[in-house]
């Protein structure tokens, strides 16, 4: 196991208590490479509307050196967690005390359940995202006996938003994307003013740790607050062992330093934006189990600075009918944002986006071949049907001219899906084929259009089924895609009443289960 630095007393993190890390076996130093066995490169900013952002980057995943150190230790999980910090003011207290803390393993280590823990954007309720993304007032203190004693206070956007990988899907060298959503209009993202990396004080940037984090904006305390010497001395109320190995209240003394700016908040503008891999395994001692990790801060790399886009800005439309409380709707402008759906033109100009109406299958068409043209996949954005493609439905109107407007909607997305094997419609008893753009699309329909979307991507593969759904058998249509669907994370279903789950295949697709189905199946192309 890895050897871990160990240091005196507690203390508190920004907000909230911190844990005492547990302290796994540890042998001596071997003089083994204990780097982390996983590298971020090429790291960029993409699809950049008003308040999200994708990041994406390559990863480089050293098995050998993985072997090497812990030959018979299994990888879990792999979070690649993107850390967004925007302080904007600090407030100091008059008292600067003398730290003091303790844990078993290095500052910067992050905690132990961080990837456990992260709650995705997928299942997070409008209260979690309230807490996750709004702006933050957060007491920095000073633990010392039972009492937390406040040094300062930050106003803050601060996150962490994460992807997340089995040890089974963990490849030797992949591309991955986290998206960012929560961030505010027409604001700067990056890194600036944040204090510079110091050993001997424990000062290490890009970590995720709650101490490391703790330490680093005490840091920018200090340096903004200017306490002078701790020749100061508080007595307060504590619990202490005595000779007899047990407990009893005492008093113990802190020194402190007076602050020389203190009362009134202080803008600081630090930021912090980057990205590293927190690797969960098991190993095995005597037959017991260990859990342990490797830290963002051990292959962490800054995010490049950018600029979100004024407000609504990003998408053509902002829907008459989509609010924080609608199901799904940050997916809803992710779908207009991208150009795959703007929606309804009200009466007066505006548009509507009808979450609760059944997709229909020519709407569909339109929606899958943009998201292909969106990833460059096959010839989804250069492709024109032939006279020979504008004739394969026999109600299907697609004429080049488009004369007195009579072509069906979408007529040629429509030719495209057949063209590239997504949906070639029914074939009738008169040996014609029919499309049925009119129909709604049922969700066993659409897990099998989303599976060959992602087939033709190069990411039809490398998932574990979900073979769970209970009204899902042996002759239901689409059976492997819809396993494929829930195994992928793009739909889990719906949850039974006994905590089991099913699908219901044959019931449609609303529009906004789709917004969400769509951007959810983006994510798996861009990794």
């Amino acid at each position: 196991m890895r050897v871990f630095k160990r240091f005196a007393a507690g203390m508190v993190a920004a907000g909230m208590a911190l844990a005492m890390l547990p302290v796994a076996a540890a042998q001596a130093d071997d003089g083994y490479d204990w780097s982390h066995p996983i590298t971020i490169s090429d790291v960029q900013v993409t699809a950049v509307t008003d308040t999200t952002a994708d990041v994406t980057f390559k990863y480089a995943f050293d098995e050998a050196k993985f072997k090497k150190l812990l030959p018979d230790a299994k990888i879990t999980r792999v979070c690649f967690i993107v850390n967004v910090d925007k302080i904007l003011t600090m407030k100091p207290e008059q008292r600067f005390y003398e730290s003091s803390w303790a844990t078993g393993r290095d500052p910067y280590d992050d905690d132990p359940k961080l990837c456990a823990d992260m709650v995705g954007d997928d299942v997070a309720t409008p209260e979690q995202e309230q807490e996750f993304y709004s702006l933050k007032t957060v007491p920095l203190t000073m633990t010392m006996g039972n009492k937390a004693y406040t040094e300062a206070t930050l106003t803050a956007y601060s996150f962490l938003r994460g992807d997340s990988l089995t040890g089974n899907e963990l490849k030797k060298a992949g591309t991955a994307s986290v998206h960012l959503k929560g961030l505010q209009p027409n604001m700067w993202y990056g890194n600036k003013n944040v204090p510079q990396k110091n050993e001997d004080e424990y000062i290490y940037p890009m970590s995720s740790g709650s101490l490391a984090r703790w330490l680093l904006f005490r840091e920018k305390l200090r340096e903004i607050a200017q306490p002078g010497a701790f020749d100061q001395v508080m007595e307060y109320d504590d619990t202490c062992w005595t000779s007899n190995d047990t407990k009893e209240p005492c008093k113990q003394k802190r020194k402190y330093a007076l602050n020389k700016n203190y009362g009134q908040p202080i803008n600081i503008d630090m930021n912090q934006l980057f990205i590293g891999a927190h690797i969960d395994y098991d190993e095995y001692y005597d037959g017991v189990k260990y859990g342990d990790y490797f830290s963002v801060y051990g292959d962490a790399v800054q995010v490049p600075s950018f600029t979100t886009k004024p407000k609504a800005s990003g998408s053509t439309v902002a829907f008459t009918d989509v609010n924080s409380k609608t199901p799904h709707a940050d997916d809803i402008r992710w779908l207009a944002e991208n150009k795959i759906s703007e929606g309804y033109k009200n009466a007066n100009g505006t548009y509507r986006f009808e979450g609760m109406t059944p997709v229909y299958r020519q709407d569909m068409a339109a929606f899958l071949r943009r998201e292909a043209a969106n990833r460059d996949i096959a010839d989804a954005a250069s492709w024109k049907p032939s006279a020979a493609d504008r004739t394969r439905f026999r109600d299907v109107t697609c004429t080049a001219d488009n004369k007195g407007n009579r072509n069906t909607p979408h007529c040629e997305d429509i030719l495209w899906l057949a063209h590239a094997g997504i949906s070639e419609g029914w074939k009738e008893k008169d040996g014609s084929s029919t499309f049925r753009g009119m129909d709604t699309v049922k969700r066993q329909d659409m897990a099998a259009f989303l599976k060959r979307l992602a087939a033709k991507a190069g990411k039809g593969g490398n998932v574990k089924p979900k073979t769970d759904f209970t009204d899902v058998f042996a002759d239901t249509p689409h059976k492997a895609e819809i396993q494929w669907l829930g195994g992928s994370g793009i739909s889990e279903g719906y949850r039974n009443a006994n905590g089991t789950w099913r699908f219901e295949g044959m019931t449609s697709v609303y529009r906004q289960d789709m917004a969400a189905f769509i951007h959810r199946l983006d994510n798996l192309i861009a990794k």
